[in-house]
């Protein structure tokens, strides 16, 4: 009995294929489209890159796309924010050598005899503004000049205040005393004028031939046995 169920399900399943393959002819017999797999001009970015395109479309999507490209060949600064100017960048994206990754896309997309998608179409349009990275760019540079000015300003009072405190210091007689001495080391014949900043930290390695005491601390010893008061710099430069 177990042998003649298991002889009944093997000859179902050779039936059933027996049938597909008729089947699968007859279709073949009377011309049935055979299913063609279409590629779309945007594949080449895959998955991760055709979400992005999604995502930023629907950030736009109450705006006119020819506004969008309007704003764009005007440079119309006014008309997006810093985060649409950096997502629109985002959409082209260039390699290490500032080449575009899907420099065909342009063409992929104007010859495409499919029907677009409400994001392709999206990107269609934005390939038709010439040099759209480039003037992206420019958008977000200047929108981005009033915080780089309040940045500079910002920048320029603390260098005048450093400058101011500078002054009325005595850092520049700490500064003279390291001089003399970098002239007497280096060649008392042929005296310096003046020395690079960066040159003050080297003075903390260039040690002693018993390596307990560094440039530094000689220079520090020397004004403290003549005159203690130049060190006071230290806390007249505060800004420093």
């Amino acid at each position: 009995k177990y042998k003649k169920i298991v002889d009944e399900k093997l000859l179902l399943k050779h039936f059933q294929k027996i049938v597909k393959q008729k089947e699968d002819k007859k279709d073949e017999g009377n011309g049935a489209p055979k299913k063609v797999e279409i590629t779309r001009p945007l594949a080449s970015r895959g998955i991760e890159g055709s979400l992005n395109i999604g995502v930023v479309y629907k950030t736009f999507a109450t705006t006119a796309i020819t506004t969008i490209v309007d704003g764009i060949n005007k440079g119309n600064d006014n008309q997006f924010s810093t985060d649409d100017v950096i997502n629109l960048l985002s959409l082209f994206p260039v390699d290490k050598e500032g080449k575009p990754k899907y420099k065909d896309e342009k063409i992929a997309l104007d010859s495409f005899t499919h029907d677009l998608t409400p994001s392709e179409q999206f990107m269609k349009k934005l390939y038709s503004v010439p040099l759209i990275r480039e003037k992206l760019i420019v958008i977000q540079m200047r929108k981005q000049i009033p915080s780089n000015l309040k940045e500079l300003e910002t920048n320029i009072k603390s260098l005048e205040e450093t400058m101011s405190q500078f002054k009325r210091s005595t850092l520049c007689r700490f500064l003279e005393v390291v001089l003399a001495v970098g002239n007497y080391l280096n060649n008392p014949r042929k005296l310096a004028r003046g020395f690079e900043l960066q040159t003050l930290t080297k003075l903390a390695s260039i040690k002693t031939n018993d390596k307990k005491r560094s440039l530094l601390h000689i220079i520090c010893e020397m004004i403290c046995n003549s005159n203690g008061a130049v060190l006071d710099f230290i806390d007249q430069v505060s800004s420093l």
